[in-house]
C-alpha cells in the first residue's frame, strides 16, 4: 500500500483546501462550478484521491467536482518520465555526493552511536537502521496524534544527518544540483501558470495534483530556496541553516500555490505572491513576498519564451518510450493558481 493515499493524507488534502478557502473567501467559493475552477491529477491512486480530499474540502461531501482528461503523455505534470538523459542521471549512484556523504566518517559513526544506544555490541547493518527511521517518519505523519516508538531509536542530532542525506538525493536528482536541466524540466508548467494567471478569463481557481518531483524541479525552476553554497558530502556542518530542506520542501501534502492580485492604488497594480506549504516564498526581488508581476514576468521570460519541446530535456526531443519515474515517490504536490 505504499503508493496509496492514507487516511491521514486524505485529511491533510482536505485541511489544505480549507485552510486556503480561509485565506481567499471571494476567489475559492464553495458551490462548484466548472468553468470558474479546472482540477487536473497524473494517473495514481494517490493523486486522484488527493483531488478528491481537496475538493471535499471546497466543496464538501457529494461534490461535483471533476478532473480534466489525463493526456497520455504527461508533458506538464510528469515531464521527468518523458526525458531519457534525466531518467539515466546518477543522483545517488557511484561518485554521487550522496554516496560519498553514506560513506563518511559523519554517517558511521552515527550508525554506530545508533546501534550502542539501543544496546548492540556491534553496528547495525545500515539498511536496518534506515528501516527503523522510514518507519518512525512514515509513522508519524500518519499517526500525527501519537509518537512512533520507532522514533525512539534516534537523537534529535542523528535524524538530521539522515536528513542531510535525503537532500543531497533531491538536491541532485530534482534540484539545483542538477540546476543546468534540472531547471528547464518544469518548463511547460511555469508556462502553464504564467499563461493562466496573464489571462483575466476563466478558469480563475486552477489546481493541479502531482508528485514531490514535479514540485521540486518547479520551485528549482523558479529560484526558490535557492542557497549560495552548493551541497555536497563535506559540507554538512556549515550547511545547518541551508534553504534546501527536504523535509521543509516536500513533506506529505505539500503544495505550492501563485497568487495574483490586483491593486488598484499601487503604481504596479498587478502582483503576485507565492506559497510553499502555505508559507510565503521570500525572493530577493520581491518585498516580503509580494512581488510585482511586471516583474515576475521579467524574472522568467526565458522559460515563458522558450519552446519546451527543445528546451526541457538535455538530450533535445524527449524519449516517449519511458514508462517510469526516476524518483519513485508517495509524496504528493499540490499546485494551485488562484486569481484574486
Amino acid at each position: 500500500m505504499d503508493e496509496f493515499l492514507t487516511s491521514q493524507g486524505y485529511d491533510d488534502l482536505r485541511g489544505t483546501a480549507k485552510l486556503y478557502q480561509r485565506y481567499y473567501p471571494s476567489i475559492l467559493p464553495r458551490d462548484y462550478n466548472d468553468t470558474y475552477y479546472q482540477f487536473r491529477h497524473t494517473d495514481t491512486q494517490r493523486t486522484t484521491e488527493s483531488f478528491k480530499a481537496f475538493a471535499e474540502g471546497l466543496f464538501g461531501t457529494g461534490n461535483a467536482a471533476h478532473p480534466v482528461d489525463i493526456p497520455k503523455e504527461d508533458l506538464l505534470l510528469r515531464p521527468y518520465d518523458y526525458c531519457q538523459s534525466y531518467k539515466e542521471l546518477n543522483y545517488k549512484g557511484a561518485g554521487s555526493e550522496h554516496q560519498k556523504y553514506t560513506q563518511s566518517a559523519l554517517w558511521n559513526s552515527t550508525l554506530a552511536d545508533i546501534s550502542t544506544r539501543l544496546g548492540f555490541l556491534y553496528t547495525l547493518d545500515q539498511a536496518d537502521i534506515l528501516l527503523m527511521y522510514d518507519t518512525c517518519r512514515y509513522e508519524q505523519a500518519w499517526q500525527v496524534d501519537r509518537t512512533s516508538v520507532w522514533c525512539g531509536a534516534f537523537l534529535p542530532e542523528q535524524v538530521t544527518v539522515f536528513e542531510y542525506a535525503e537532500d543531497l538525493k533531491y538536491y541532485y536528482g530534482s534540484g539545483y544540483g542538477f540546476e543546468e536541466d534540472t531547471a528547464r524540466l518544469n518548463c511547460r508548467l511555469v508556462q502553464d501558470m504564467l499563461t493562466h494567471l496573464s489571462n483575466p478569463v476563466s478558469p480563475h481557481v486552477i489546481a493541479h495534483f502531482g508528485h514531490t518531483t514535479g514540485l521540486q524541479t518547479l520551485i528549482t525552476a523558479l529560484g526558490v530556496r535557492k542557497d549560495d553554497i552548493k551541497l555536497r558530502a563535506d559540507n554538512y556542518n556549515s550547511l545547518t541553516n541551508r534553504r534546501w530542506k527536504t523535509s521543509i520542501l516536500g513533506p506529505f501534502a505539500a503544495n505550492f500555490v501563485a497568487v495574483k492580485y490586483d491593486c488598484p492604488a499601487a503604481l504596479d497594480k498587478e502582483k503576485a505572491v507565492f506559497f510553499l506549504n502555505q508559507d510565503a516564498v521570500q525572493l530577493d526581488w520581491c518585498s516580503v513576498g509580494l512581488c510585482n508581476w511586471s516583474e515576475v514576468l521579467h524574472r522568467y521570460k526565458t522559460l515563458a519564451d522558450a519552446d519546451c519541446d527543445e528546451y526541457y530535456c538535455r538530450s533535445g526531443a524527449a524519449s516517449l518510450a519511458a514508462t517510469t519515474t526516476l524518483l519513485a515517490s508517495t509524496l504528493l504536490a499540490a499546485l494551485v493558481y488562484l486569481m484574486h
